[in-house]
């Protein structure tokens, strides 16, 4: 959407992607996410009855854009994610009272997600973003 005239116009992102790859993205050798350091608050949300599955648990997709909303709306606005990594580590329940963090600068951040009831961790995240040109 252009933000001037207010109407569609093709996107930008494509040319980023590389769609000519065959190759997995990674392999099944992938270790666990290290704990967040000198992390920052970035909000907080309240698993609701539309962020649940059908096996009463948060769908873990909200876990993702959970942890993403807690990054600033204009560096959002200017860059890319490149790269993104997530471990899911625990299960979420409606209810439940979440704690968004985030560490790091410029275009690698690390992200976690806390039930602020008990701390216990129910996913971190690493995310490497590009700008927009």
């Amino acid at each position: 959407m252009d933000r001037e005239t207010r109407r569609p116009r093709p996107s930008r992102i494509g040319k980023h992607l590389d769609t000519e790859k065959t190759e997995r993205v990674r392999n099944a050798d992938l270790k666990p996410l290290p704990v967040l350091e000198n992390a920052r608050p970035a909000g907080s949300v309240k698993a609701g009855y539309f962020d649940i599955d059908v096996h009463h648990h948060v769908n873990n997709v909200r876990y993702l854009t959970w942890m993403l909303g807690g990054i600033d709306p204009e560096f959002m606005s200017s860059h890319m994610a490149r790269e993104l990594e997530i471990n899911f580590l625990a299960e979420g329940f409606i209810g439940d009272e979440l704690d968004i963090s985030i560490s790091g600068t410029g275009t690698n951040l690390s992200h976690g997600l806390i039930r602020h009831e008990d701390g216990i961790e129910l996913s971190r995240m690493r995310t490497e973003w590009i700008p927009l040109t």
